[in-house]
């Protein structure tokens, strides 16, 4: 078992348990076999968080791993969250409607709702670093209870810059960070096939959850699904050498807030060309192929674009600088 293969300073089962991710969350808006869908609902974003954690370092000043945040994560949000905005005033005219969207006023979002974990992991990663949370393990554990409380407080709330997912964010991140020295206990089989079994059977016993509405149903089965679904993924994929070497996954995982930030995107464009071309919308159609076909496309066509904009803008440092910006990674 190659526990920490690199590649260019990355670790590759990190990379390709990021791109197993990013592909569950497109899988997850195209209408999946309902049980599936329940079931990718009860991990996918709160792994994100874990990882997030999980690679997290307190190097550098407090002042210093802000501004990294606010160019990884802020700044990218802002771009995208001004431009979706900005598409639906053009449309609608609605002003009103534009000022909520784009300032996420009352947790409103725009049309490219995935982006709103750009915001909530830079506001809980900043409150992380900003009240030195992560300084000892008991101060960890206590502030990860602490906000595992809070979020069941107001986690059905429609709040200002969806502040209602932030504990539960901050709770994530907090329980990666304390698991990096761990991994080890879930990497053995018998603890992977009660974690595998735990994070189906929690996950039936609630409803799909949905992050944007803050509709999380039995908060206790929410909590157990999503630990025993990420324990389980995270054991996997460390401990099976052969899932890090999946270069498609790892390629994903590294392009991860790209393909997050601009699968609406394709929906949109295949809503929109099957309704002219087919008089059928193929996003609102159910069907085993079809709940397939358009994740495997979407994946494609964003992985498209992103190498098509590095080709373009590889020769001019200033183009490069954009692209950052939006959240492309170079040199991958």
């Amino acid at each position: 078992m190659e526990l920490t293969a690199k590649t260019h300073d990355r670790i590759e089962w990190i990379d390709a348990l990021k791109g197993f991710a990013i592909f569950c969350v497109t899988a997850g808006h195209c209408n999946l076999w309902a049980p599936v869908e329940k079931y990718i609902y009860s991990f996918h974003m709160f792994l994100f968080f874990f990882l997030s954690g999980f690679l997290f370092s307190a190097n550098g000043t407090p002042a210093e791993m802000i501004r990294k945040r606010v160019k990884r994560l802020l700044v990218p949000f802002l771009l995208w969250n001004t431009l979706c905005a900005s598409i639906t005033f053009f449309v609608n005219r609605d002003f009103e409607n534009y000022v909520q969207e784009l300032f996420v006023l009352k947790g409103n979002l725009t049309w490219n709702p995935p982006i709103w974990f750009l915001l909530v992991l830079f506001i809980a990663e900043t409150i992380c670093i900003l009240c030195r949370l992560c300084r000892n393990r008991k101060v960890s554990a206590a502030a990860m209870v602490v906000c595992l409380g809070l979020w069941i407080m107001v986690g059905d709330q429609f709040l200002l810059w969806k502040l209602n997912l932030v504990p539960m964010a901050i709770a994530f991140f907090l329980f990666g960070y304390l698991f990096k020295t761990m991994l080890p206990l879930v990497q053995k089989w018998y603890v992977l096939i009660l974690l595998g079994l735990g994070s189906v059977v929690f996950a039936a016993s609630n409803i799909r959850i949905v992050f944007t509405y803050g509709r999380f149903g039995n908060y206790l089965y929410c909590i157990l699904a999503a630990v025993c679904g990420v324990l389980f993924l995270v054991g996997m994929f460390s401990a099976v050498a052969f899932l890090g070497r999946l270069k498609f996954l790892r390629d994903w995982g590294r392009n991860s807030l790209w393909i997050m930030a601009t699968q609406f995107f394709v929906f949109k464009a295949v809503s929109i060309i099957s309704s002219k071309v087919l008089d059928i919308d193929l996003m609102k159609q159910e069907g085993l192929v079809l709940s397939v076909a358009l994740p495997l496309f979407t994946m494609w066509a964003t992985w498209m674009s992103n190498v098509f904009i590095k080709r373009i803008t590889r020769n001019s440092e200033f183009l490069m600088r954009i692209g950052e910006a939006f959240g492309i990674q170079y040199p991958y």
